[in-house]
């Protein structure tokens, strides 16, 4: 699926960054939707992603090639969401434009 639509609700760069990353957001999308089938009512995106970068360090001993900037999981939350909009209330979202976000999720893209 194309996140192209959605361009204008990330972070400038993080479409190019998703392109070379997807591995990430793939593991990302995989602890997430283990904590909802946990039973996980709420949660935060940056407590998977610092989880991400800690199991990485343990497993490569200290040389961490995975590099997931601070600011990414807010923009990751969005895409899962995207992928998954049964899930939107899964993240809290502090941007002023969560409304239209929802509103842009929940009807066809138009690109």
């Amino acid at each position: 699926m194309s996140l192209q639509p959605y361009a204008e609700y990330f972070r400038p760069g993080f479409l190019a960054w998703m392109e070379r990353n997807e591995a990430i957001y793939q593991e990302f999308e995989r602890q997430t939707l283990a904590l909802i089938g946990a039973g996980w009512k709420h949660f935060s995106a940056r407590t998977i992603v610092e989880q991400l970068r800690h199991y990485t360090r343990m497993r490569e001993k200290g040389d961490c090639s995975l590099k997931i900037n601070d600011h990414a999981a807010p923009d990751l939350a969005r895409v899962f969401t995207i992928r998954h909009p049964q899930y939107a209330h899964f993240w809290e979202y502090r941007r002023p434009d969560w409304p239209a976000f929802l509103a842009a999720i929940r009807r066809p893209p138009s690109g």
